[in-house]
């Protein structure tokens, strides 16, 4: 029996707004396929297996189909439920270890605060024209990012009445495309949106690793290091985006929606 639970990371001052993550406790590292399974039936973006390591905690994620070895969202859900169960004083930091590498963690008032490494991108010339009709786009700029393809478009209107088409999506050879554009309202800097149908998530409602992105593309563009950043999901999402040396530094806020137990 294990603990579990749902936390909606990246909140907006709405309720069931931000990215659901399962948390799952653990005191011993179970199967991989357990984990999957678990996984697939929680049915969220990510789930996070936590365990308790002797300077931290190792974290595992997993989607509904595939193991990944980083995620920002379920990283701040399960470092929330850590300081809400009482597992680590509201004071200290908490460490994770994770397969794409290691995590640090801070509350700072009502949010959390976590230190990412930048992801390294590179502004390409996009020529790929079928490509382009097939997601029915007019970029301003593309930006390529390890696995990752990031497509600017004119304007937040663009962002969010976007159509997409999970199918073309899915043959791409991307695990994320995001789609951004400056904002239009004062206190927000950009917006986006995330889709990752290869990895089983057609689209995500709050991504921490495509701010890690998006953060340094969007500092240098507007030549500012302290962002705000909204994920124009369907539940939508809030980001506040530091861009330090080789560091993004993300705070959000999180709120929980289910505490229960696993017997399987």
């Amino acid at each position: 029996m294990y603990e579990l639970f749902v936390v909606d990371a990246f909140v907006t001052k709405y309720p069931f707004s931000g990215n659901p993550a399962s948390v799952c406790i653990l005191d011993c590292w179970k199967s991989d396929s357990w984990m999957q399974a678990v996984a697939n039936e929680m049915n969220h973006s990510e789930t996070a297996f936590v365990l308790k390591h002797k300077n931290g905690f190792d974290i595992r994620y997993f989607t509904p189909s595939t193991e990944v070895p980083l995620c920002g969202h379920a990283t701040l859900a399960a470092a929330f439920i850590l300081w809400n169960e009482g597992a680590v004083a509201q004071s200290e930091s908490i460490v994770f270890y994770a397969k794409g590498g290691t995590l640090k963690l801070k509350k700072e008032k009502d949010s959390i605060q976590m230190d990412f490494p930048t992801s390294s991108f590179q502004k390409i010339k996009y020529s790929d024209q079928a490509v382009l009709n097939a997601l029915s786009i007019k970029p301003l700029s593309v930006s390529k990012s390890e696995n990752d393809i990031v497509f600017e478009l004119k304007n937040e209107y663009e962002i969010k009445n976007y159509k997409p088409d999970f199918h073309s999506m899915k043959l791409l050879p991307y695990r994320m495309i995001i789609l951004t554009a400056q904002s239009e309202i004062p206190n927000i800097d950009f917006v986006s949106r995330v889709f990752a149908p290869s990895a089983g998530i057609d689209e995500d409602p709050a991504t921490g690793i495509a701010i890690c992105i998006l953060g340094p593309i969007w500092s240098q563009k507007l030549s500012k290091t302290r962002l705000r950043a909204f994920q124009a999901s369907s539940r939508g999402a809030d980001f506040d985006v530091f861009v330090q040396d080789q560091r993004v530094i993300l705070s959000g806020k999180a709120t929980m929606v289910l505490k229960g137990r696993l017997y399987v």
